[in-house]
C-alpha cells in the first residue's frame, strides 16, 4: 500500500492506476499533477519544491496567476541562477535536481532521496555552509512575502 501527502492537508491511499484529481497549491504541484494522472512521485517533487525554497529563499515557479505557474511547471526549465545556487554545496544542488526531474519516471523515490549523500552524509560531513547571514535574511524575506494560493479541482 502507498500513501500521496497532497498538499499536507489531503492524503489518500494510491492504486494501481494512480491517481487523475488536482489538489494542492500550484507552486509545489509536479508536472504529472497538472496532467492528470499521477502516483507517489508527485510528492517527491513537492518534497524538492520545499527544499529549492529552504535552500534559496524562493519557489521555483512564481508568476501573477495560479494558471501562469501550471503552465512554468509544466513547460519552464527549473530555473538554477548561479548567483543562488554558486553558494549551496554541490550534494545538496544534486539532490534537488534529482527531486526536480520533470519526468516521473527519471525522478529519484523518497527512499532513494533518504540514502542520498546530502542527507545520509555523516556528521562530520558539512553540507551546506551559509557563508553569510545575508543568505538567511533574503531567504527569511522571500519565503515571507511568497504566498501559494491553493487551487481547487474546480479551479484546475
Amino acid at each position: 500500500m502507498n500513501a500521496v501527502l497532497v498538499d499536507l492537508g489531503i492524503g489518500t491511499i494510491v492504486k494501481a492506476d494512480g491517481l487523475q484529481e488536482r489538489y494542492g497549491s500550484p507552486e509545489y504541484m509536479a508536472p504529472e499533477v497538472i496532467l492528470g494522472n499521477y502516483g507517489t512521485k508527485a510528492d517527491v517533487w513537492s518534497s524538492g519544491v520545499v527544499l529549492y525554497a529552504m535552500l534559496s529563499g524562493y519557489l521555483p515557479y512564481q508568476a501573477e496567476t495560479s494558471s501562469q505557474v501550471l503552465d512554468h511547471v509544466i513547460h519552464s526549465p527549473v530555473p538554477m541562477p548561479d548567483e543562488i545556487w554558486g553558494e549551496i554545496s554541490p550534494a545538496a544542488v544534486d539532490l534537488l535536481t534529482r527531486l526536480l526531474q520533470k519526468d516521473p519516471t527519471e525522478r529519484i523515490s523518497a527512499a532513494e532521496a533518504l540514502q542520498h549523500e546530502w542527507l545520509a552524509g555523516s556528521a562530520s560531513h558539512k553540507v551546506g555552509e551559509v557563508k553569510d547571514v545575508s543568505f538567511v535574511e533574503r531567504m527569511m524575506t522571500n519565503l515571507e512575502v511568497t504566498r501559494p494560493t491553493s487551487l481547487s479541482p474546480s479551479l484546475a
